[in-house]
């Protein structure tokens, strides 16, 4: 259930805006868009560059620690459209 519990907040912090922001200096879209989107990372791939990068993991970190904190006082989570444009 821990597995679980830190996959789920992983991928929170590869969604949240900031890692977003941060797309352009890990990924190179693809020429053609493949199923409706042009991007190659998924959340799960951009949070572990995120926490592997050694100029952005403490605010990875940090960000990450902001979300349990969210989670733990019971205030939940903001999340992106589900189709974003």
């Amino acid at each position: 259930m821990g597995f679980t519990l830190a996959y789920l907040l992983t991928l929170l912090l590869g969604q949240d805006s900031w890692a977003e922001k941060l797309r352009s200096c890990f990924e190179v879209p693809r020429r053609h868009a493949r199923h409706g989107t042009r991007r190659i990372l998924s959340v799960l791939s951009m949070a572990l560059y995120l926490l592997s990068d050694p100029a952005r993991g403490a605010r990875a970190r940090d960000r990450l620690a902001k979300i349990l904190l969210q989670l733990t006082l019971g205030r939940g989570v903001t999340l992106p459209p589900v189709f974003p444009p």
